[in-house]
């Protein structure tokens, strides 16, 4: 919450820059520290916020014992999503207690004198909702291959990927069970899986799908490139899913729920799913997978849309106007 050393380093290196502005960009578990020293020299500063973590100390607003968001500050704590110590439980009451204070005090106060960015409009909402403080929204940019995405060849593409991995709050239960009912079809489509998760957890399936099970995938390019449809079913609100982006940068469709900055990347209602409804999820992929010539349109559109929107180019641009306003 509070580091004194970090404290000290950071008050050194002011005194010898003298910079005219500083840029705080996601700075997590020492924030605080950061930005008492910002806020007590009075240095004009701009603050991007990536996730929670400035209202959540987990950074997820998911309870992962109870499989739910979470619009508790101190929730997180009461519920153990974080063990603050095993031997010394007392300890958990004072944490809480310190923990509340400072996000419910300190760090409004903090960031009232800052600039605040949010990488998402989903982000600014919340965090406002908190905080009470309203922040410009700039999405993150990223560098994309300029893509030949000739029609014949999308369609002659064999992908269905998940690159979410184990993690529950992303939503592996339902690719689990997403294959075992696409494994229960007489028609299995000529389709091959990528999942990034535990190779046992579809054993089962090997010898009657073409399926690809994997920790982790090196060559993650030839994965989206080889993919006409990547799963995001994420059950906790990612502010900025880059998964999704990079997928449709990549010529891929992104079938997700209608939570976090999922709709406003993937801007489709034929592709986004009411929150916890998971029956209707399967359904969609189904739909999708059965029928992808039905999209060969609109996929060169979307590739457009999401180059232009999320662009290291377009990002530069607009924080280089923000540093201007913020210092002149």
């Amino acid at each position: 919450l509070s580091n004194v050393f970090i404290e000290r380093r950071l008050n050194k290196i002011l005194s010898t820059e003298k910079p005219d502005l500083i840029h705080i960009n996601n700075v997590a578990g020492f924030g605080l520290s950061v930005l008492k020293v910002v806020y007590r020299e009075s240095y004009p500063a701009i603050y991007t916020l990536h996730d929670h973590w400035a209202f959540c100390p987990n950074t997820l607003l998911f309870n992962a014992e109870q499989q739910r968001l979470c619009n508790n500050i101190t929730q997180c704590l009461k519920s153990n999503c974080i063990y603050i110590t095993k031997h010394l439980p007392w300890l958990n009451k004072v944490f809480e207690k310190r923990f509340e204070f400072v996000q419910l005090e300190l760090m409004p106060e903090y960031l009232r004198h800052l600039k605040v960015v949010a990488v998402s409009n989903y982000l600014a909402e919340v965090f406002k909702k908190f905080t009470g403080i309203d922040a410009e929204v700039i999405y993150n940019g990223m560098e994309f291959e300029d893509l030949n995405l000739d029609e014949k060849m999308w369609i002659r593409r064999r992908g269905v990927s998940y690159l979410g991995g184990k993690r529950i709050e992303k939503g592996y239960n339902i690719i689990k069970e997403l294959v075992k009912r696409i494994n229960s079809m007489n028609n299995k489509h000529n389709v091959t899986f990528y999942i990034k998760g535990d190779s046992q957890d579809f054993t089962s399936y090997t010898n009657s799908l073409d399926i690809v099970v994997g920790s982790y995938f090196e060559n993650i390019k030839e994965v989206y490139k080889n993919s006409f449809l990547v799963l995001t079913p994420s059950i906790w609100p990612e502010p900025l899913p880059y998964t999704a982006i990079e997928a449709l940068g990549y010529g891929s469709l992104v079938l997700a729920f209608n939570i976090g900055g999922l709709p406003e990347v993937i801007e489709d209602d034929r592709f986004v799913v009411q929150h916890g409804d998971i029956e209707e999820y399967v359904r969609r992929a189904f739909h999708i997978i059965e029928s992808k010539e039905e999209y060969v349109d609109v996929v060169a559109i979307r590739v457009k849309r999401v180059h232009e929107k999320f662009s290291l180019k377009n990002m530069v641009k607009r924080y280089v106007e923000l540093y201007e306003r913020v210092t002149q």
